[in-house]
């Protein structure tokens, strides 16, 4: 389990030792790579970060919470963000690694099927009716995009970034990615500005070629549904939109929100909106860019995922796929032998 306090530097060595000794010493090829970046020892980043705002993740509380890299050309620079569900397992959103593709007519058929299993509407009134008809034409009429599990990497690589006390700077060790497994229900379509129109199961796994040798705290997945009002905790690896460091991908930061809506699919999935409004009429805790596939916890246990951190709406702020309807498929690939 992971310390509540920065790392110190030999503490943070002392920890790869035991679990290295553990066994039989490695082949170096198998190692993790090790390397260094620098955080300036001293500066308070304060709430400067996304989750914006919200401060780094200086105790290593959120450290199962990972960054991914050498993803898609549709994402932003640097990448997306995870979570480490085991040691060779991690959960993230299906759209950081599955590229985009323009839509074709083939498509239509593919597409029209699954909006009509997951039509969030009443099907049996004619209102209802009515509904799934006018939300299928906006869809199909102005998507551009879509991404689906058809065409998804291999071996994105995985970061798990450790902080130290300063003016040391942060750790992080790479791991290799052996395959990709986004949930086969996942879809996502935009339009020809990247807005996006419907996105469902937004969900994936990525297995690693080695298991992670830090030792991070586990998560749980959820019991029961999500509900209105719930408090959660973000985490992502975004860049930041003010201040230090401006613009900047890659450091691991946290923020409250509360759930405000819930959306359900009649295909038996969900998705949920976090947007508070704080006290202090400040501004509220929101994810970025580079924060997709970041985890969001229960405030009341920081250990029980939640949901996955799928995409921003300026209106209603931050949606996540709920992992709770996905909960039997996530189990199955977390135990799978890859």
């Amino acid at each position: 389990m992971n310390s509540s306090k920065p790392l110190k530097q030999n503490s943070f060595l002392t920890v790869l030792l035991v679990f290295a000794g553990c066994a039989q010493p490695a082949p170096v090829h198998e190692r993790p790579q090790q390397a260094s970046f620098g955080v300036p020892g001293g500066v308070d980043v304060g709430s400067t970060l996304a989750v914006y705002p919200g401060p780094l993740d200086l105790e290593n509380r959120y450290l199962s919470n990972v960054l991914l890299y050498n993803i898609t050309a549709t994402a932003i620079p640097g990448g997306c963000s995870g979570v480490l569900a085991t040691p060779r397992k991690v959960i993230t959103a299906a759209h950081c690694v599955c590229a985009k593709r323009e839509i074709t007519a083939s498509d239509r058929e593919k597409i029209e099927k699954q909006l009509d299993r997951a039509a969030p509407f009443n099907i049996k009134t004619d209102k209802g009716k009515r509904q799934l008809t006018d939300w299928k034409s906006n869809i199909l009429g102005n998507t551009h995009t879509l991404t689906d599990a058809s065409s998804c990497l291999a071996r994105p690589m995985v970061l798990v970034i450790g902080y130290l006390e300063p003016p040391a700077p942060p750790v992080r060790n790479i791991y290799q990615a052996s395959a990709v497994r986004p949930h086969p229900r996942f879809l996502s379509m935009d339009d020809n500005e990247d807005k996006g129109l419907f996105r469902e199961a937004d969900l994936a796994i990525v297995h690693l070629e080695q298991p992670v040798t830090q030792s991070v705290r586990s998560i749980k997945l959820p019991t029961a549904e999500i509900r209105l009002n719930e408090d959660i905790i973000m985490v992502g690896y975004g860049p930041g939109e003010t201040h230090y460091p401006k613009t900047t991908f890659g450091f691991r930061h946290f923020g409250e929100s509360k759930v405000t809506h819930i959306d359900r699919f009649a295909s038996g999935g969900m998705r949920f909106t976090a947007l508070e409004q704080p006290n202090d009429g400040g501004t509220p805790s929101r994810i970025q860019a580079g924060d997709s596939g970041g985890g969001g916890f229960s405030k009341a246990d920081d250990t029980l995922l939640l949901g996955i951190v799928s995409a921003r709406s300026e209106e209603r702020g931050s949606i996540f796929e709920s992992v709770y309807p996905y909960r039997e498929w996530l189990e199955e690939e977390m135990n799978a032998g890859l």
